[in-house]
């Protein structure tokens, strides 16, 4: 499995996990417009579209980063950077990699919405952070 996700090359993975945070990001725009249930989300446990609301742009902040980072270490957007960063940069890309895990296996015991649709992002961008990081 690990030959088949080395076989992707840095810079579709980067492409690719960049696409899927701009899907996630597209969703909690949609919950904050009202345009999708807040109860699609989060398990369905969201007490009120408001304190959605907040989740959700703290969110699409942290995505955000997440797609600066991304586009940094998969060299789609080159800077010069001292080694020690580009270490740190690599420490929080295996940090990802652990929360996507644990993230893919949430929107499995998720609604149906995050099972069938939020599931397949998850993984996707689980594949592309652990490419990046390898």
């Amino acid at each position: 499995m690990l030959d088949l996700i080395k076989g992707i090359s840095v810079e579709v993975a980067g492409y690719l996990a960049v696409t899927m945070l701009v899907l996630i990001i597209i969703v909690h725009g949609l919950i904050i417009l009202k345009l999708l249930p807040y109860t699609w989300i989060n398990g369905g446990k969201s007490i009120s579209y408001e304190s959605q609301r907040k989740q959700s742009i703290l969110g699409i902040i942290v995505l955000t980063i997440s797609i600066v980072l991304l586009l940094v270490a998969s060299e789609i957007i080159t800077v010069s950077i001292p080694s020690i960063l580009f270490s740190i940069v690599h420490i929080v890309l295996w940090i990802m990699v652990i929360l996507l895990v644990v993230s893919t296996i949430m929107q499995l015991l998720g609604t149906h919405f995050e099972k069938y649709v939020m599931s397949i992002i998850a993984f996707i961008l689980l594949v592309c952070v652990l490419r990046i990081a390898i």
